[in-house]
């Protein structure tokens, strides 16, 4: 969406489900459990097939030319398209793009696979660090399920899956690509994080039992 487009509509208003639908605020108007049985189907098919699939392709007709663009070959880009499209990335990276002659798309891709590898190293340590806590601290247990609170962290599995989410996105993912993320880091925290969300719900937690159970 533009920025004149969102400049237009950030106005305190409040739009009904239909009206947000029409103004493509939103996809869809679904009920929560189907919502969430597709969501869970999307993150199966994104952890067995992180690329696009060829249904995606033709429910966007955007990628039909994106397809056709690259037919010719990827375009590499220039320092001010990348500055443009990864306004945090630093300049080590953006000489190192440059030097390959990545296209933006490329650079983006790249870009979140390090975010992602340098996220991952912070994990372990964290994890390492946790770890070497427990061993100072004998008889400290878990505080849900095998997941152990460690100093400054939050005992509640919502918040603590919403810390995760959030570092990432300070690193610079988008929302969408953090939650995938921390998903896949933490997939105990996600599970209880869906869990007690979704306390009050058995058919959805039926289907989060499946979706892990599954995957595991």
């Amino acid at each position: 969406m533009s920025l004149t487009a969102v400049e237009q509509l950030a106005d305190g208003r409040v739009h009904t489900a239909e009206h947000a639908r029409a103004l493509g605020l939103i996809d869809a108007v679904k009920s929560f459990d189907d919502t969430l049985a597709e969501l869970a189907e999307l993150a199966e098919t994104t952890i067995k097939n992180p690329k696009r699939s060829s249904t995606m392709s033709q429910e966007n007709p955007k990628t039909e030319t994106v397809a056709a663009a690259t037919e010719t070959g990827p375009q590499a880009a220039g320092f001010e398209q990348l500055v443009a499209a990864l306004p945090k990335a630093d300049n080590d990276f953006l000489v190192e793009a440059i030097k390959k002659k990545l296209s933006v798309d490329q650079a983006r891709d790249a870009w979140t696979q390090r975010l992602q590898e340098q996220l991952a190293a912070k994990d372990q340590e964290l994890a390492a660090a946790r770890a070497a806590g427990l061993q100072k601290k004998p008889g400290l247990t878990p505080v849900i399920g095998s997941l152990a609170k460690t100093e400054g962290e939050d005992e509640n599995p919502v918040a603590l899956f919403d810390q995760q989410v959030r570092q990432r996105m300070n690193s610079g993912l988008s929302r969408q690509q953090a939650v995938i993320a921390a998903a896949r880091a933490r997939p105990d925290l996600h599970r209880a994080f869906l869990e007690a969300t979704n306390s009050k719900h058995s058919k959805v937690q039926s289907l989060i039992a499946e979706r892990f159970d599954l995957v595991g």
